[in-house]
C-alpha cells in the first residue's frame, strides 16, 4: 500500500493506491498517519477493477480483506464514500475513486462558502441545506461494456490457468502453450471467450 502527496504538492491532500496483497490494518495505519496532525485534509483512495471484485481476483486480495467484505466495504466502515469511476486510459479498466472527508462543510448550518455559487444549468445548482433538490432525470440503461479483459493459457491437459492482465503476460508464464485465451466479462455480468 502506498501513501503519498497528491498532485502538485499544492493543498496538503494525499492518496492511497496500491492495495494489492494489503490488509485492513495497513489502510488504518495510512489513516493514522494522515489524521495525526489534527487538520481537514483530504485523503482519497484510488481502487482498480480487480481490487474492487474480489471473488474474481482472489489472488491480490489478502484474506482479512475477503473476510472484511471487500474493499469497498473495508473504505465504507472507515468513513470513506465513493466519489467516482472513470475507465483508465492506460488500462481500459475501470478506476473507482473514494474519499475520506471527516467534517462535510454542508452539514454545518452555520457555514457560509466565501464564495457565491453560480446560478444556471443544472450542473452549477447549489444544494443548500433546507433547498427542495431537483427532480432526478431517468437515464436509459447503458449496453454491456466490457468492464474486465483477461488473458489464460490453454493447456491441452490441463485446461486453463491464469487470469493474466495481457496475453504477454500469459506467454512468458507458459512459454511452451501454443493456445491462448481471452476473456470479456460485460458489466451485465456476460462473459465471451475468445481465442487469442
Amino acid at each position: 500500500m502506498e501513501y503519498e502527496d497528491h498532485g502538485g504538492l499544492c493543498c496538503g491532500a494525499k492518496h492511497v493506491f496500491e492495495f494489492d496483497h494489503s490488509t485492513p490494518a495497513d489502510l488504518d495505519d495510512v489513516i493514522q498517519e494522515h489524521t495525526s496532525t489534527q487538520n481537514n485534509r483530504l485523503l482519497e483512495a484510488i481502487l482498480s477493477e480487480r481490487q474492487v471484485n474480489p471473488s474474481r481476483h482472489a489472488a491480490f486480495i489478502t484474506q482479512s480483506v475477503r473476510d472484511s467484505g471487500g474493499w469497498p466495504a473495508v473504505l465504507w466502515a472507515r468513513g470513506f464514500r465513493l466519489a467516482e469511476m472513470w475507465r483508465n486510459s492506460n488500462t481500459g479498466r475501470n478506476c473507482y475513486r473514494f474519499v475520506l472527508i471527516p467534517r462535510l462543510l454542508s452539514d454545518d448550518p452555520n457555514f457560509r462558502p466565501p464564495f457565491e455559487w453560480p446560478e444556471g444549468g443544472a450542473a452549477n445548482v447549489p444544494i443548500r441545506r433546507g433547498a427542495a433538490l431537483p427532480p432526478p432525470v431517468a437515464a436509459p440503461a447503458p449496453a454491456p461494456v466490457v468492464t474486465l479483459t483477461e488473458y489464460f493459457a490453454h493447456l491441452q491437459r490441463n485446461g486453463r490457468r491464469g487470469p493474466f492482465e495481457t496475453v504477454a503476460a500469459a506467454r512468458e508464464a507458459y512459454p511452451r502453450c501454443r493456445r491462448f485465451d481471452r476473456r470479456d466479462i460485460y458489466s451485465d455480468g456476460q462473459f465471451i471467450w475468445h481465442i487469442v
